[in-house]
């Protein structure tokens, strides 16, 4: 073997020593790094394993109700009543004042079966539900789809009143709260009951409670 020959076998020779210690190496360190994660593994944590998945947020926001206008005879005693009240919020609210507006709401009597119908249209599927189990059958006193029905012959006796059949000691405080004026009005009902059931406030209804809708 001449010199030339010679230097190109000893150059290939250290070329191969140098590439064969780096792949040990290499292997080396990830045995390393396997012994490593088998010693100190760590368990997996996914969305699903992660308890505050579930947990409703806090506070819950609040949305803001669509109301759809709908025409008010002028001049109209219960916006001035409201507007009269404002140094007393509803929730200070006594018996008496709510039997007091609830009679000027219901002897306004604007509203017809149709327009309850028509206000349904644009209910939630659950809304829908739960207003025909609370107001979609004729009573003893009011057709199906009322308006302005009650659970009794008036608004001294009864207990729950309009379509969504709210309580004074209910969710009637936080309709007018929420910038409401009529608990009759089969528009401002449906536009609330869409907007409650949306922040999760369909136990407040019977139907839902029961599991009817």
């Amino acid at each position: 073997m001449d010199k030339e020959a010679k230097l190109r076998f000893a150059k290939h020779l250290g070329l191969l020593l140098l590439t064969t210690t780096a792949l040990v190496g290499h292997a080396n360190g990830e045995v390393s790094a396997a012994n490593g994660i088998l010693k100190n593994s760590t368990p997996v944590v996914i969305p699903d394993s992660l308890p505050e998945r579930y947990h409703e947020l806090t506070p819950t926001p609040t949305l803001t109700p669509t109301i759809i206008p709908t025409p008010e005879s002028t001049p109209n005693p219960i916006r001035r009543l409201l507007a009269s009240a404002t140094k007393t919020p509803v929730e200070q609210f006594t018996r008496t004042d709510w039997i007091k507006m609830l009679e000027e709401l219901h002897s306004k009597q604007e509203f017809t079966v149709a327009d309850s119908l028509t206000a349904v249209e644009q209910a939630s599927p659950q809304v829908a539900c739960t207003i025909f189990y609370e107001a979609g059958r004729d009573t003893k006193y009011f057709k199906a789809y009322d308006p302005y029905v009650l659970d009794g012959p008036n608004i001294e006796e009864a207990k729950y009143f309009g379509l969504g059949q709210f309580a004074i000691d209910g969710k009637m405080s936080e309709f007018f709260r929420l910038g409401h004026t009529d608990l009759f009005d089969p528009y401002q009902v449906v536009a609330y009951m869409n907007d409650a059931f949306a922040r999760a406030q369909q136990w407040a209804w019977g139907p839902m409670n029961k599991g009817l809708c």
